[in-house]
């Protein structure tokens, strides 16, 4: 599809993970104008498998997502690399919007989604960010299956609510799930709970996680002991597995510099993926969160199938009016 400013583009997606891919395919395959912006960085690209997506459990994300790039191609739509730095809108309220990337293209398009994701802040504790994807994860559903019945690592020390939550959820799949706190407070209702489930408290901070060289998926989990006279003192032990939960935070930047309604610190997704200003859809995590692999691609077709609907509204509508004149 040659890239033409002069004649918008039906729609242009900003982000090509799985959301955005599966929605560019879905409107490529509409007939529909349309090419994607990507800066090559989706979130689970430290991750060697995706689980939860039938019939290609196990997949390692990065080529299904490269196979679902190709497809795109393959239906006449383009993937520009790079960044989208700005939206605007062009002309009256049922004209074009402008977006700028970060090399200074500038396309046209009569409707925008963003599907940039979100970006996971782990906890502050050395050798994490190093076994992040490969080695610690923190979506029981993408990964407990796997670990079942091993002996079980969570590291808290961002997101209370949602770590917590999580540890509650891995005891479905292992009784030996120990609990490192580190810093999260919790109270003697919270700590009553956890004991009656089996799950072992630790409240020594953790000093820092390393793979355990013993096994393929283990981890070593080290804690300082605070009582000690300069604080060096150390433990170590092995786990078999290990978990942590993440501060999620939205990449919603170009939709709050276009004033799209927020609450909660999300911006607002309506139901069929539009957001409060006119022409601005989004899918996937941006919006939504967390999503599984599966999930994101559900929502990105289905934003698609919307987009291309009210498209063809638009269209219908100029008919109808150049017929009455």
């Amino acid at each position: 599809m040659e890239n033409n400013t002069a004649k918008p583009l039906d729609a242009l997606i900003v982000g090509g993970g799985f959301a955005g891919t599966a929605a560019g395919v879905t409107l490529a395959r509409a007939q529909r104008r349309v090419a994607i912006v990507d800066s090559g960085k989706p979130r689970n690209r430290f991750s060697a498998h995706a689980h939860g997506i039938m019939g290609r459990d196990g997949v390692n994300p990065m080529e299904l997502l490269d196979q679902g790039r190709s497809e795109f191609a393959s239906f006449g739509g383009e993937v520009i690399p790079g960044e989208v730095t700005a939206l605007d809108k062009v002309g009256s309220a049922n004209s074009a919007w402008k977006a700028t990337t970060t090399d200074g293209q500038e396309l046209l398009a009569r409707q925008v989604l963003v599907a940039t994701g979100i970006t996971d802040e782990l906890p502050d504790v050395p050798g994490l960010t190093e076994l992040w994807g490969s080695r610690v994860f923190h979506c029981p559903y993408c990964h407990g299956y796997e670990v079942r019945g091993r002996d079980l690592a969570v590291i808290g020390g961002k997101n209370p609510g949602f770590t917590m939550h999580m540890v509650h959820l891995m005891r479905k799949w292992t009784d030996r799930v120990t609990f490192f706190t580190n810093g999260l407070s919790l109270d003697e209702a919270d700590r009553a709970l956890f004991e009656k489930r089996g799950v072992v408290l630790m409240d020594a901070p953790v000093s820092g996680v390393q793979p355990d060289p013993a096994s393929d998926t283990g981890v070593l989990v080290s804690t300082s002991d605070p009582s000690s006279s300069d604080g060096s003192a150390s433990t170590t032990r092995a786990f078999e597995a290990c978990f942590t939960g993440p501060d999620f935070h939205p990449n919603d930047q170009l939709l709050l510099a276009a004033r799209c309604e927020s609450e909660n610190g999300w911006v607002v997704r309506q139901p069929r993926g539009q957001t409060s200003v006119a022409g601005l859809w989004t899918a996937g995590n941006v919006t939504s969160s967390p999503d599984q692999v599966s999930q994101a691609m559900g929502t990105g077709v289905a934003t698609a199938i919307a987009i291309d609907q009210f498209l063809l509204h638009e269209e219908m509508q100029q008919v109808r009016g150049q017929a009455h004149e």
